[in-house]
């Protein structure tokens, strides 16, 4: 994709999940942690429904799913609640991601199958 751009926020990993592993207590998982889970899962799926060929994004949206109801049943409620929010605010800018879609798919110069096939084991 020439014409992608990625967005990196400074700060913003994977890290905090650590926190709920780790089973830290109370106060020390930091302020903004909820709103970059929610924020994270946002851009990745919108980033799936944008890009990815239709059955991979569907396949990106029911891995999410399944993620959140794996969280539900570790009683990692807030993880799962991001993830739902995620979907949420992708549902409200499903018109705006689906015309963006569009344009990516006809400024497309490689064809995502020999994509896939060359950064894929199979």
């Amino acid at each position: 994709m020439p014409d992608a751009v990625l967005y990196h926020k400074v700060g913003m990993s994977g890290d905090e999940y650590q926190h709920l592993i780790r089973g830290v207590a109370r106060g020390q998982v930091p302020k903004t942690w909820f709103r970059r889970r929610v924020s994270y899962h946002t851009n990745l799926l919108r980033f799936g429904l944008k890009v990815l060929p239709a059955r991979e994004a569907a396949r990106l949206a029911a891995a999410l799913a399944a993620r959140a109801a794996w969280h539900v049943t570790r009683r990692n409620l807030k993880v799962a609640l991001a993830i739902v929010l995620a979907f949420v605010a992708n549902a409200r800018r499903l018109p705006d991601t689906l015309a963006a879609r569009r344009r990516v798919a006809g400024g497309a110069r490689h064809d995502h199958r020999a994509l896939l096939a060359r950064f894929t084991t199979s």
